[in-house]
Order: C-alpha cells, then structure tokens, then sequence
C-alpha cells in the first residue's frame, strides 16, 4: 500500500526499524518473530523529531 511505504520510508529516514510479520509467520514461527523483536529493543530508539509550525499555521 503506497500509504504503508510512505509512512515506513520517513520513519526509516528518521532512524526506524521497521518491522512486519505475516499472521501466518507469527502462527508458524512465534519464537522467530520474538527473536526479531527483541533484537530490535537492543538498538537505541531515535525520538521522532517534529518541524516547528510554519508561521501563519497551526
């Protein structure tokens, strides 16, 4: 869905990790996708960076 690769394409130019699983992965590989998980807290999380308002918005 081009709102998904939007979405995942600024959050990966932010610093992101961007994880998706399948319900069938999660249903026939629930420790694989926990591995993948927790693998992804041990990376520091960046904090989401927001522009000011333009003036004349807001």
């Amino acid at each position: 869905m081009k709102a998904d690769s939007v979405r995942d394409e600024f959050l990966s130019s932010q610093g992101f990790q961007i994880l998706r699983f399948w319900n069938s992965e999660i249903d026939q590989n629930l420790d694989g996708v926990l591995a993948k998980i927790m693998r992804s807290l041990e990376t520091p999380t960046p904090a989401l960076r927001a522009d000011p308002p333009h003036k004349g918005e807001g």
